[in-house]
Formats: C-alpha cells, structure tokens, sequence
C-alpha cells in the first residue's frame, strides 16, 4: 500500500500502518480509528489518559475503559493488596490486647490470632480447662479466669478486697477462681458459679466450714 496522510491526523502513514481496506475508504490510519472505536464504546463518565500507577507511581493507559482501575500492572495490583495486609496486620498488633489467662498486654511478636502471651499462660489455661471440665462435669469453656475477673471488678468475692492483675502464683493475693457453691455439694464450673478471689482466700475458705474449692 502506498503511502498518503490520515484524513483525521494528517500523518503520513504507510503499509500496515492502515486498516483493511473497509476501513481505508475512510481515510483514516490505524491509530485514529482505534481511538474512535474506543471513544465510541467508552462507558459514560470515562476520564481519558495516561494514569499514574497507584503502586510503582509510573505512567499507564488502561486496558480497561474504568475509571476505578489504579494499577499498571496484575503484579503492581497484588504487590498493593499484600502491603495492605500487612499494615492491617501490624496495626491489629499494636492495638492493646490481652493475654486471656493472665489479663498482662500481648508483645506485638506475637501472631494476630494469638490469646496467650507466653507458653507458660497457654500451659496454665489448658489445665485450667481440664481441671474445671473434671470437677465440674461440664464442658466449661475454661478460658474464663480474666472474663470473672473482669466481671468482677477485679474485687475479691471472699474479703472484698481488690485484686492487682499483675501478681502471679505463688504470690498470696494473685487472681484465683472460687467456686460459689462448692463441687463437693453438686456446684458446677460454668461461669455463673464462678468468682474472682485472692489465692489465699480461696485456699483458707476451702479449708473451712464451707468447703470452697480451689480452681
């Protein structure tokens, strides 16, 4: 095909620079007759032009006639997503948490689904559950000492005294459970039947008249 000037650009184009020959009647090059057809079939409110890539910050023109496309590339787009997830992530971490068997706050080492804060409080609550499901014949959660206490007001419901949270067995005056009507006389270990106490006031009652039970 012979070289000649695009009735709609005015660029000399030549060979396969031109459409078939349907489309040449019309005197319009390649270039010209794709950016008509793709005018033509563009969605309302469409912003033409080249975008700045929102991950890699260079220029693209999409591929798709959306204005909601942000990335160059699939690459750029899961590169995005995956920077996203772990700023969620650390921003989930560095919101206080609690560890839920000693009440202390969770490292930001630790994973985001994590309860315990160290092997020692996960060891602790394994056996708690164990040692409640056993005494009381139910399937008790087990994970119930912080929740008491903080129902419970961190106040101790054998002297009415407060608890502080950061004792740890075998200090005297650390959190324990108590249970209110003892196993001994048919109590059970759900949480209704469970209260915050000092260790040692749980361990005096238990050797009272009442017949508290440690938990």
């Amino acid at each position: 095909m012979e070289s000649k000037f695009c009735t709609k650009c005015s660029t000399l184009r030549t060979g396969d620079e031109w459409y078939a020959s349907q489309h040449a009647v019309s005197g319009w090059c390649k270039a010209c007759m794709r950016a008509y057809y793709k005018a033509k079939n563009a969605p309302d409110g469409y912003v033409f032009g080249i975008r700045e890539c929102a991950q890699c910050k260079r220029g693209f023109e999409p591929r798709l006639q959306q204005n909601r496309v942000k990335f160059c590339s699939r690459e750029c787009k899961t590169l995005a997503r995956n920077e996203k997830s772990r700023r969620d992530i650390l921003a989930r971490k560095q919101s206080p948490r609690q560890c839920i068997q000693c009440g202390g706050s969770m490292p930001t080492s630790m994973r985001v689904d994590a309860k315990f804060c160290s092997a020692e409080c996960n060891s602790a609550a394994h056996q708690l559950k164990r040692k409640l499901r056993n005494r009381g014949k139910t399937a008790s959660d087990g994970y119930v000492r912080i929740e008491i206490a903080e129902r419970d007001g961190w106040s101790c419901g054998i002297c009415d005294g407060p608890i502080d949270r950061a004792l740890r067995y075998p200090d005297p005056d650390c959190l324990s459970l108590d249970h209110i009507v003892p196993v001994s006389r048919g109590g059970s270990s759900e949480p209704e039947n469970l209260q915050a106490s000092h260790w040692i006031c749980n361990v005096r009652r238990r050797d009272s008249e009442l017949e508290r039970s440690a938990a």
